[in-house]
């Protein structure tokens, strides 16, 4: 009895010391897993980098594979003279599962197609060679977002994980505008905050909500809208300001007078309450024979400015003595410019004969 109990003794120490020196034969049931840099297809080699980091880390996180640290695979596989990169066909990457000791190795893809980000994984049976798990993770939108969630989504999938979906924030670009004023240099402002004088290209507004706009500018009619404007460019404003006006009532006497406002004949008529815009103007009345009425006003934004005028009449009396000393002068004298120039002509016309 005793040399059968020393017989299994040694036969345990033998088994123990095989297991001990076999550390494969532990490896084929623990879920050791080491992770190949993804292929990236139309982003940017350190982008592809920075999200398969982020998708090792996700899995060390999840707790489903003992997965090993790509310093220690770097370090193992180049003692080997196997090249990790490129690294892409079953048969590659069982070589390098048996060189790095681990039961699962897992490869992908990172691709961009025009706003969508693919990633496509799959994990392989080292002992096996065979394919036992895939995923694929669509995600559409910026590569921050992929890289902060998109990542632990394609984790989720690919260790078979119910979560709720994950619906990304996108980011939208902002909204550009470009504003044109005329009259130009009017201030313009958005919900109520002062901005730059036009013409003015605007490229922070955010998208898709209701911004109030309101360009201003002194003695002008203020423009204001409320616009939504898209992500990206939108239409530009071409806005056309009115003047402030005020209104205007011109009476005078005797009928028939010319009025001229600002050196701008108006006719012979008298004006009652006509729009004009505000600012200092010069009204001046005319009529033969008699004085020029002149009078500076300043016409303010909703009032009405009055002008009241009588034309004083030029003695008679006084003409032939003006024409006596030069012919047409009385007439000119009396504001008959007509009369005193064929007057004058005359006179020179007899002259030379």
């Amino acid at each position: 009895m005793i040399s059968n109990l020393k017989i299994k003794t040694r036969m345990w120490f033998v088994i123990i010391a095989i297991l001990a020196w076999s550390p494969s034969i532990f490896a084929q049931d623990a879920k050791t897993m080491a992770i190949l840099d993804f292929e990236g297809l139309g982003i940017k080699p350190e982008e592809v980098k920075a999200l398969t980091n982020r998708l090792r880390t996700k899995l060390v996180q999840s707790g489903a594979y003992d997965v090993t640290e790509r310093g220690k695979m770097q370090e193992i596989l180049d003692e080997q003279g196997f090249q990790m990169s490129g690294c892409t066909s079953e048969g590659c990457m069982v070589e390098a599962g048996h060189l790095l000791g681990v039961r699962y190795m897992l490869a992908g893809s990172i691709s961009l197609v025009g706003s969508t980000y693919s990633v496509e994984m799959r994990a392989i049976d080292v002992e096996t060679g065979k394919i036992i798990q895939t995923a694929s993770y669509d995600y559409k939108g910026l590569i921050d977002d992929l890289m902060n969630v998109g990542m632990q989504r394609a984790v989720d999938i690919l260790v078979g994980k119910e979560t709720t979906p994950v619906t990304p924030t996108l980011k939208a670009e902002p909204a550009m505008l470009s504003i044109a004023t005329m009259p130009k240099d009017a201030e313009v402002l958005i919900n109520n905050a002062s901005r730059e004088l036009t013409p003015l290209n605007l490229t922070d507004i955010p998208p898709n909500k209701q911004i109030h706009l309101e360009i201003r500018k002194e003695n002008y009619v203020s423009h204001v809208a409320d616009l939504t404007l898209n992500s990206d460019k939108n239409p530009p404003l071409r806005i056309t300001l009115s003047p402030q006006t005020g209104l205007l009532k011109v009476n005078g006497s005797p009928r028939g007078f010319k009025l001229l406002i600002d050196g701008k004949s108006i006719g012979n008529a008298i004006l009652d309450n006509l729009k004009y815009p505000i600012g200092k103007i010069e009204i001046i009345a005319k009529k033969p024979e008699y004085r020029p009425f002149k009078q500076t006003i300043e016409i303010n934004a909703g009032q009405t400015a009055v002008v009241n005028f009588k034309l004083q009449s030029i003695p008679k009396s006084t003409a032939p003595l003006f024409s006596a000393i030069v012919p047409g002068s009385g007439q000119f004298y009396q504001h008959r410019l007509v009369h005193g120039l064929v007057f004058l002509a005359a006179t020179a016309g007899a002259g030379v004969m």
